[in-house]
């Protein structure tokens, strides 16, 4: 393509069109919010590519079969061959949900000016790019760009670059993909999370290391008169050490076994509850 070759350092390049219209799903009162996308040929190598889930691609052949984003199908309990209606350039459109589909691009999915996502108000959806392109007045441009860089490339050099050709289009800046709202978002859950799988253990232990030494104390402070003996009959400190630390291990071996188990468990019904979100290998 002409951008690819007028930005050194870009390798990839995915043209298309966005429009926020608004939406009307039955069963909800209130007009929710549809953010609709040009989608490609499923069998061509785009980025922020889709995943089947359920149903079937859109038919070329039918402009108003869509496919739509899987948080909002679930949050409205909506399946494959349900119908949606959205107000494009003022006309009523009725759209025929194809198939659901999550995107890497839409994870966390939410609404321009909104701080946490409304699922059941804010749904994404795929149509075929000549449709689209016809609705919204796009026939022959685009209004959504799309990069990946070359290996060693500098983001910042590409994205100036970027500005300076799209500035005399109306562009409104590019940035990064660490930027991007669903990628930002969860690399600070996983952040989040980080710290807690630290911090929570370490407290844990912490509070728990504090328990076993007062029971441990109160344990030789009861057993003062038999430790006396036991050290007139001959025991070593280290014999009288080895024996008390054994009822110490023993505690610990308990809860790490304890915690093991239940670590494993809940991990793995974690996996199978997220194993429907992963694409098949």
């Amino acid at each position: 393509m002409a951008t690819r070759a007028a930005l050194p350092g870009v390798d990839g390049v995915d043209v298309r069109v966005i429009a926020d219209v608004v939406l009307q799903v039955p069963g909800l009162d209130d007009p929710a919010t549809a953010r609709l996308i040009s989608r490609p040929d499923p069998d061509a190598p785009v980025l922020n590519g889709l995943v089947l889930r359920r149903g079937r691609w859109p038919s070329p052949d039918r402009p108003d079969e869509v496919l739509a984003s899987e948080t909002f199908v679930e949050a409205n309990r909506l399946t494959p061959g349900d119908t949606v209606s959205v107000i494009i350039n003022g006309r009523r459109r009725p759209l025929l949900v194809a198939g659901v589909a999550p995107s890497p691009e839409y994870v966390y999915s939410i609404r321009a000016g909104e701080i946490v996502p409304d699922d059941r108000r804010f749904g994404v959806f795929w149509m075929h790019p000549d449709a689209l392109a016809a609705a919204t007045d796009f026939t022959g441009s685009f209004n959504s760009l799309a990069l990946s860089l070359s290996p060693g490339a500098s983001a910042d050099a590409v994205i100036g670059r970027v500005d300076q050709l799209l500035a005399p289009h109306g562009g409104r800046g590019a940035y990064p993909q660490s930027q991007q709202p669903s990628v930002w978002t969860e690399r600070n859950e996983l952040a989040q999370l980080q710290t807690f799988g630290v911090a929570t253990p370490a407290i844990f232990l912490a509070v728990a290391a504090f328990i076993l030494h007062i029971a441990l104390s109160r344990t030789l402070a009861l057993q003062r008169p038999q430790i006396a003996s036991l050290k007139a009959l001959g025991y070593s400190n280290a014999a009288l050490l080895w024996h008390y630390l054994k009822l110490a291990l023993v505690i610990a071996a308990v809860g790490a076994l304890a915690g093991v188990v239940t670590g494993g468990y809940s991990g793995t019904a974690g996996q199978r509850a997220l194993s429907p979100l992963l694409p098949s290998a």
